[in-house]
């Protein structure tokens, strides 16, 4: 009988804090990619989904890669978007932009990360919701961030003087979230730099009337942060650097909670390096799976000693 109170009370117990903690979910994306939409083009626009290719086609990845001895090297290792609470979130990107020759920007040179939201699954771009995480910018006041290798910048400006790390998002009106029509909310490589994939959105339109943070949320918690983690120097090519961005951020509770999403990355202004499309794993409660073990082993321990006893 004691046995099989103290069974189910373990069972109580266990499914109580996976209730609590089960929501934590991580969301993953590879690349590199290559517009694939409606106007399929390789200058864009993608319109949010991406034809995977290889980083050795000219027409994927339209800069060469880290070590190439000409051109400028611009990859994207990683990017994890994890919700933390039922309304905190945190985006984590690791990706290498050049230090010399063209394109010399550094942190100028990330893209935003650029989220289309289809709520109903209806499939219409007309009536998907449009975000934006500003990224792109520069370290403010801090000399040696562009010099040591390990160095975290103390305080990072978003371009177009937005606010770093905020989730800005485009207003809805009448019926349908897009008021200006895609891609009209964001700057595209063609407006910011001139060059590259001319099309294809990359920034957050500083334009308040077309995205603003009324509707998202701004920084919280570990906030906005650039770390510089080391630097390559290539002989006769072009040295880049490896930068890891972390930005903790608040959302609406229902944000993301409904039908798909994708989204659009680039490693820089003129979109030479592209991440499009919906996540590449699916989501998991991270916890459950790491607590299971330990509910399994506890019951066991509760059931031996119930059998003991009796």
């Amino acid at each position: 009988m004691r046995s099989s109170l103290l069974v189910t009370l373990v069972i109580l117990l266990s499914f109580g804090s996976l209730s609590a903690f089960g929501s934590i979910i991580d969301y993953t994306w590879s690349g590199p990619d290559m517009p694939n939409g409606s106007n399929h083009s390789n200058d864009g626009p993608s319109e949010f989904k991406g034809l995977p290719c290889s980083a050795a086609d000219p027409n994927c990845v339209k800069g060469l890669n880290p070590g190439a001895t000409d051109g400028s090297p611009y990859a994207i290792q990683s990017v994890t978007l994890s919700k933390l609470t039922a309304t905190t979130w945190q985006l984590s990107i690791t990706e290498e932009t050049p230090l010399s020759g063209v394109g010399n920007l550094g942190p100028t040179g990330f893209g935003d990360f650029l989220i289309q939201w289809d709520l109903t699954g209806s499939n219409d771009l007309n009536k998907d919701a449009y975000y934006g995480i500003v990224l792109g910018g520069t370290c403010v006041g801090d000399p040696q961030f562009n010099i040591n290798a390990l160095k975290t910048c103390s305080s990072f400006s978003g371009h177009d003087g937005l606010t770093a790390g905020a989730l800005y998002r485009n207003p809805p009106q009448g019926s349908s979230p897009n008021s200006a029509g895609y891609p009209s909310m964001y700057e595209d490589a063609g407006t910011v730099d001139g060059t590259g994939r001319l099309h294809e959105p990359v920034w957050v339109n500083p334009n308040p009337t077309l995205m603003s943070t009324t509707l998202g949320g701004l920084p919280t918690g570990t906030g906005f942060s650039v770390t510089r983690n080391s630097v390559t120097n290539v002989p006769g090519g072009t040295s880049y650097a490896t930068y890891t961005l972390l930005d903790q951020f608040t959302a609406p509770a229902d944000f993301l909670s409904t039908g798909t999403f994708a989204i659009d990355l680039a490693s820089y202004a003129c979109a030479n390096y592209l991440i499009i499309g919906s996540p590449a794993s699916v989501p998991e409660p991270r916890a459950l799976f790491l607590m299971i073990p330990a509910i399994l082993f506890l019951g066991r321990r509760v059931t031996r000693r119930g059998e003991q006893i009796s």
